[in-house]
């Protein structure tokens, strides 16, 4: 039996836990030096955190040190240091300056030109937030093996319950590229509660995770249960996850900020002294947690300044003024959607589970009493937690129940649903629509029904706009219900022996599947992951009036006998056929050699490229069609498992797309 590791990758810090071949859990600790730390009555708190995700980098952008010195170091060359990486995830460049996200960090991001996400450029250097949490990754594995003095290949990582495929791909990438062989995915508050000894018996109780963090806010619903042979073992089955990835500690730490700055009467200040008021903000934030009224020191160019804070004021400014969301609101708003939509009631509850430093604050606390005013037995589990008899670390539950859950039941759900755009034809006008083939909230691993499209193309080319049916919560945010997340393409070889089939899934990794094949033939091609990260709102239906239709004259469209002449496939011209073939010998060779230098086995792309080889070797002519499709899977999932880079896919593919007006003619015969 493998040794597994359980990785919590935070916003602001990450723990590990590792189960043993033995069966025993352990938490990884990091074998980094830690500084004394620059304020002695946060020190404490400080030693517990053994993976703050802070990337320290040299004046030439290579990467220094990752974790607790990092995190010193923000405060002398805050330009040098990256943090809160978590947060720019599957978001483009875009999205995140319109929310202003990306107004907090001192250090340089600019737009990706090839997929409009971000880069960190630091000196002469920039990196992609995966490349970053794969570094991340890299650390906690590292000091894992040295403490276990044995190599570490498979990894369960949690992640917020919310986040749907195109955000956990990259985070799946991530520890790809960090040398983790088998990876698994499990929720953030499944985690939790997983780790949690709490005492139940066989039949299941109804559970709510509130999970507060320092990047996002997470709060799951589901039923909690004893195995009802193995009384050791327990399972956790998702009703409803709801989140803000908008709202956490960070959030917290810039109210505090804005309320540190106006006392103290700074306006303008430099990236230097803003990444001091953030550090003072945050321990700030902790130590009203344990104290009711602080006098908060620190220093900017050699001046001192004194910040008396109570809770009342720390309150007042979470709940913000004029356009600002109101923190507090927005968790009792989280938590009562979580718990309408399983179908239940605040009174039923018969277990909370809090995680997350920011769930110590007490007017935390207040929102919560608030929620279960008429539930006896949760206002009594509330005041046990913040008398201080936590029954586990908070900093390390989420890490410790994703290595339980590897001998763990757990039904979890993906609260995104997932289908394709289809075309509903009339005499007046084309009437495009979201066919969902994953409902919102489906649980994964999944497999949907098979879909058989109803229309056909003469070329034999199929284009399927791959849609996100976006959560409730989503919808109130963004205004769309749906999002455009990719485009996979499909070719068939004889367009009037055609039945087209999709089914669409989601595996353990909780990444999208998507599975296209011609019912009447061996045609098939799998798509695994996200890889383009296209991820924009969609309005339906979207309607496409036809022009009237104008009777064409006799002499067109005839043949010579007269009979009318039909719309068909036309085959390729022989020096377009050879040119395209050249173009993918060249191209399966390049992969290859990808494949050969990648860390991790790829199985799948391995595969492949083998059935491309086969259809080389058969008859590369009849065969166009399927060697098409299978080249656009290869490029599409060499993508989303790490292998090429961005600009790479975008080469590969607009190659491959600049072939389609040769292979698939069509004419009038």
């Amino acid at each position: 039996m493998a040794s597994w590791i359980g990785i919590d990758l935070g916003t602001y810090n990450s723990s590990a836990a590792i189960k043993t071949k033995q069966g025993t859990i352990e938490i990884i600790k990091s074998i980094t030096e830690k500084p004394k730390g620059i304020v002695p009555f946060i020190s404490q708190q400080e030693k517990s955190k053994e993976f703050p995700s802070f990337i320290s980098f040299n004046k030439d952008g290579s990467i220094d040190e990752i974790g607790m010195n990092s995190k010193e170091k923000a405060y002398s060359e805050p330009e040098f240091v990256v943090w809160g990486i978590k947060r720019l995830l599957g978001k483009t460049y875009t999205e995140l300056k319109e929310s202003g996200e990306l107004d907090r960090f001192p250090y340089r991001i600019r737009p990706d030109r090839t997929n409009g996400q971000c880069r960190i450029v630091i000196g002469e250097r920039d990196y992609t937030p995966v490349q970053l949490c794969a570094e991340i990754f890299k650390k906690i594995k590292h000091d894992a093996e040295a403490q276990t003095k044995e190599k570490i290949d498979s990894v369960v990582v949690s992640v917020p319950a919310y986040f749907d495929p195109v955000r956990v791909t990259p985070i799946v990438e991530a520890a790809r590229n960090a040398g983790f062989i088998h990876i698994k995915t499990i929720p953030e508050p499944v985690a939790a509660a997983l780790a949690y000894h709490i005492d139940i018996t066989i039949k299941p109780i109804k559970v709510l995770v509130f999970d507060l963090g320092a990047g996002t806010l997470d709060v799951t619903a589901g039923y909690m249960y004893r195995h009802p042979d193995r009384a050791d073992e327990f399972g956790f089955q998702v009703e409803k996850n709801r989140g803000n990835s908008r709202l956490g500690g960070i959030d917290m730490d810039d109210r505090l900020l804005k309320l540190i700055m106006e006392k103290c009467q700074l306006s303008r200040v430099t990236p230097a002294n803003m990444a001091i008021l953030r550090r003072t903000a945050e321990i700030a934030k902790i130590r009203l947690s344990e104290e009711t009224k602080i006098e908060q020191e620190f220093e900017l160019e050699g001046k001192e300044y004194r910040c008396i804070l109570d809770r009342m004021e720390l309150q007042s400014a979470l709940e913000g003024t004029g356009i600002e969301i109101n923190i507090l609101e927005e968790c009792r708003r989280q938590i009562m959607s979580a718990i309408d939509e399983a179908g239940w009631a605040p009174q039923e509850i018969e277990h909370v589970i809090m995680i997350g430093g920011p769930t110590k604050l007490s007017c935390i606390h207040e929102v919560l009493k608030i929620v279960f005013h008429s539930n006896p037995r949760i206002l009594h589990q509330l005041e046990q937690f913040y008398s201080g008899k936590e029954p586990l670390d908070r900093m390390t539950a989420v890490s410790i129940g994703a290595v339980m859950s590897v001998d763990r039941k757990v039904d979890d759900r993906v609260p995104h649903g997932h289908g394709i755009e289809v075309i509903e034809f009339s005499e007046e006008a084309k009437t495009y629509v979201p066919k969902i083939l994953i409902p919102r909230d489906s649980p994964y691993p999944f497999k949907s029904e098979q879909y058989v499209l109803e229309y056909m193309t003469f070329s034999g080319l199929y284009d399927f706009k791959i849609v996100q049916h976006v959560p409730k919560s989503e919808l109130q945010q963004s205004g769309y219900e749906y999002k455009f997340i990719g485009i996979q393409k499909f070719a068939v070889k004889n367009p009037n022996m055609c039945e087209v089939i999709l089914q669409m899934g989601y595996n353990t990794n909780k990444e999208l599947e998507v599975t296209i094949k011609n019912a009447l033939t061996t045609e098939s091609v799998p798509y695994v992951g996200i890889n383009q990260f296209s991820c924009t709102g969609l309005k339906y239906p979207r309607i496409e009036k036809r022009p009237p239709k104008l009777p064409a004259p006799e002499s067109k469209g005839s043949g010579s006998n007269g009979l009318e002449r039909k719309p068909q496939k036309v085959s390729p011209l022989p020096e377009a056929h050879d040119k395209f073939i050249k173009w993918v010998q060249a191209t399966i060779v390049f992969v290859e050699r990808k494949v050969d230098n990648h860390p991790t086995p790829q199985m799948l792309i391995s595969q492949i490229l083998d059935e491309i080889r086969s259809l080389l070797r058969k008859d590369p002519k009849s065969e166009c069609a399927s060697i098409y499709t299978k080249l656009n899977g290869l490029i599409w999932n060499a993508s989303s498992r790490g292998l090429l880079t961005q600009s790479e896919f975008n080469d590969l593919i607009n190659h491959l797309t600049g072939f389609e007006s040769e292979l698939f003619r069509v004419g009038l015969v």
